[in-house]
């Protein structure tokens, strides 16, 4: 089974290399730079094939053992059930690397209990979600084969690097174009997790090209991109966790109108008189609704940061005390936004339970913090000169960021979730050292 995985992740890598090269063909330094990090992804992926291959009982035990696993098991499991292909305990045992649904199960009592039973999960459940049927989905058509998966989230991840190189060229230029691409790629968290079964490398190929839509639509005109906003928004919606999507509809929103106001103040003057008179009228409690969304939303952020706190893992403390959320002043919710922002910027650096794993990281975070302040000129520069278009990506920083900032809970989450908007930091301070560069730089040319 090790063998034959890891011949079609070499087949699937030489795929890659003839795409890229029929996309790129015309930026020859790009292409250089996504090959190389294709080649580095495979490598990374053959290594924990590896390294898991040798737990045939239960995966847990292995280092690379994460959330991605669970999807990808219970999308095993789920194919199973569907093809009526239940493979006895043997078998399963000699494909080894087969995630436990519940890490407390020896691999016979998962079998007897799950397996066997033809078990098909919900989508509701924990670690399962839809991604965890589309996985089944693969599996039914190639059978087992999960680096089939990994090399899906690599390409996603890949692209996603072109993705943010078109869309930063669009509004700025190429140099801050391929620095915010390098930037992307050279980030140590994303490039692991983007090599995983997690599906965070979908999250952010999404929201990222549906930037390049929205882009393309303000920018460039080309409004047969309207077509690609709602069907991408669908798959958000139906993927990502509600306290995402909803700032992701606010981020769409909010910059629509900015850039409306900038370029027609008489659209938006019209606009926004409808506006006022839609929820200035009796027949709706739009604002009310949207009023207690958002604090019940900020409530459960309190209490699911409460809990992750009062558990063993590795967590840090925004909820300020024991009081009731519900009795949070004006100036409690400031406290506590800020909190998460100052956290999720400065994690894993600062924590009361550093792992060594953490602290690894430890180079990577001072880099981070320094592109951050970069990051802020580089925005500060943007609206000085006019680039009013940026502004979907300061839109994204502030409204998703605090989302994010506020609802991880811990360390791992944070340093896995915030990788929705970290590339907005280097775009920015890409865009900022650009200006710093003579204009013969070695990126003219790309």
């Amino acid at each position: 089974m090790l063998f034959i995985n890891l011949f079609y992740l070499g087949v699937f890598c030489l795929v890659a290399l003839f795409i890229f090269n029929l996309f790129l063909f015309k930026n020859k330094l790009l292409l250089k730079t996504i090959c190389i990090f294709l080649l580095l992804h495979v490598a990374l992926v053959a290594f924990i094939s590896i390294e898991q291959h040798r737990f045939k009982i239960n995966l847990s035990k292995s280092i690379f053992m994460d959330d991605g696993e669970s999807y990808s098991g219970n999308g095993w499991q789920i194919s199973t059930a569907l093809t009526n292909a239940i493979p006895d305990l043997s078998s399963i045992a000699q494909m080894r690397g087969i995630h436990v649904v519940d890490r407390c199960l020896g691999l016979k009592q998962y079998y007897d209990k799950y397996i066997s039973k033809k078990v098909i999960l919900s989508a509701r459940e924990y670690e399962v979600g839809y991604i965890s049927y589309f996985y089944a989905i693969i599996y039914a058509a190639y059978g087992f084969k999960p680096v089939l998966i990994n090399f899906l989230n690599i390409m996603l991840h890949l692209f996603t690097a072109i993705i943010i190189y078109q869309s930063v060229n669009v509004i700025f230029n190429k140099r801050a174009a391929y620095l915010a691409a390098l930037f992307f790629l050279l980030n140590p968290v994303a490039f692991y997790y983007a090599s995983t079964k997690l599906q965070e490398s979908l999250f952010i190929f999404i929201v990222y090209l549906s930037i390049y839509c929205f882009l393309m639509i303000i920018k460039k005109k080309n409004y047969g991109y309207i077509f690609l906003i709602p069907p991408l928004f669908y798959v958000i919606y139906a993927f990502i966790k509600t306290q995402y999507f909803f700032p992701l509809v606010i981020t769409f929103t909010l910059s629509s109108v900015i850039i409306l106001f900038q370029k027609n103040k008489i659209i938006l003057f019209i606009l926004s008189l409808f506006i006022l008179f839609a929820i200035s009228t009796k027949y709706t409690d739009a604002p009310e609704k949207i009023k207690n969304f958002t604090g019940n939303m900020l409530i459960k952020s309190v209490e699911r940061q409460r809990a992750f706190y009062n558990s063993e893992g590795i967590n840090y403390q925004l909820y300020l005390s024991d009081k009731n959320p519900k009795d949070y002043t004006l100036t409690d919710w400031v406290s506590y936004v800020s909190s998460g922002w100052y956290h999720m910027l400065n994690e894993p650096i600062l924590s009361d339970k550093l792992s060594l794993k953490l602290l690894l990281l430890y180079p990577y975070k001072l880099i981070f913090l320094f592109l951050c302040i970069l990051a802020v000129a580089g925005i500060l520069m943007a609206l000085r000169y006019g680039y009013i278009d940026a502004i979907i990506f300061v839109c994204l920083l502030v409204v998703v960021g605090s989302s994010i900032a506020i609802f991880s809970g811990n360390i791992g989450s944070v340093l896995r979730h915030r990788n929705l908007v970290v590339p907005v930091i280097f775009i920015f301070s890409s865009f900022y050292i650009s200006k710093l560069l003579p204009d013969n730089g070695p990126t003219s040319k790309c």
